[in-house]
């Protein structure tokens, strides 16, 4: 079975070091924080990835279909099978041309 955009998404903030934030509850997203960074993501039940530095929904901004979700969905996707090194260069904006990223 193919995973969902929303798996993609998740999968990506894990295996760059984000973990769910358990301390904040929302009906509406899964929201991920990192130790030393000020950023919150939060993500949708469709898969949309919003990012807020207040770690609140309503001062979010989408993220929906940029660069860095596009990254995230991509170090998620276990097929390409990316180490851990390679899914943060990527994330972090580190590569040169990277195809994966070449849509936006």
């Amino acid at each position: 079975m193919k995973p969902t955009n929303r798996q993609l998404t998740i999968d990506g903030l894990r295996r760059c070091g984000w973990t769910i934030d358990e301390s904040v509850r929302s009906k509406k997203y899964m929201i991920f924080s990192k130790q030393g960074d000020c950023r919150t993501f939060f993500v949708g039940k469709a898969g949309a990835l919003r990012v807020s530095r207040t770690g609140i929904a309503s001062d979010s901004v989408s993220m929906t279909g940029r660069k860095l979700h596009c990254a995230f969905r991509a170090v998620g996707d276990l097929v390409l099978n990316l180490t851990i090194e390679q899914a943060t260069a990527i994330v972090e904006g580190r590569t040169q041309r990277n195809p994966l990223l070449s849509n936006s």
